[in-house]
């Protein structure tokens, strides 16, 4: 599974246009390790990106809103195996981080500056991922010498049933 899809794609998009894909800088800063539990209360717990939730196998539909714009609607189908990220994301990033908030949710946070251009970017994930999850985005890119731009995203994802014939999944 890429990153929840259609959200994450303009967020992660916009941090590599930033220059989180370029060599240098920091890498990963979740702790190393196995899955964590999320606690029944208190701080958020680092994961790895492996620990990232694995949505059910099948054709799920996604209504992704951006900046409070009407939805666009997207369907694919998952096969249920593990997030699965571009080898080097976090690079050039001086933060990249993977949490499980105590109440569950798994949240993304990721500062990057290359050049005359920095980014911020925060995403908060939760659901079963059996049926249904949500995800909301917030991202913020600096340019020096140019007005700053931002913006959000909230999307709603739900399973639909098996992939049809001839559908495969987008891993």
């Amino acid at each position: 599974m890429r990153l929840l899809r259609p959200a994450a794609a303009a967020a992660i998009g916009l941090m590599l246009l930033a220059g989180c894909s370029k060599g240098g800088g920091g890498a990963n800063t979740a702790s190393a390790g196995g899955a964590a539990q999320a606690p029944a209360s208190g701080p958020d717990v680092a994961i790895q990106a492996a620990d990232m939730p694995r949505p059910k196998a099948g054709l799920w539909e996604t209504a992704t809103t951006t900046n409070g714009s009407g939805p666009e609607l997207h369907k694919f189908c998952e096969s249920g195996k593990p997030v699965s990220l571009p080898a080097n994301m976090g690079q050039g990033c001086q933060s990249f981080t993977f949490k499980r908030s105590f109440l569950g949710a798994f949240v993304i946070d990721a500062a990057c500056a290359e050049g005359p251009v920095a980014t911020r970017m925060h995403m908060t994930i939760s659901g079963d991922f059996n049926s249904s999850y949500t995800s909301d985005g917030e991202a913020a890119i600096l340019t020096q010498g140019h007005p700053a731009s931002s913006f959000t995203t909230h999307a709603v994802s739900h399973w639909i049933g098996p992939c049809p014939p001839g559908m495969a999944p987008e891993d």
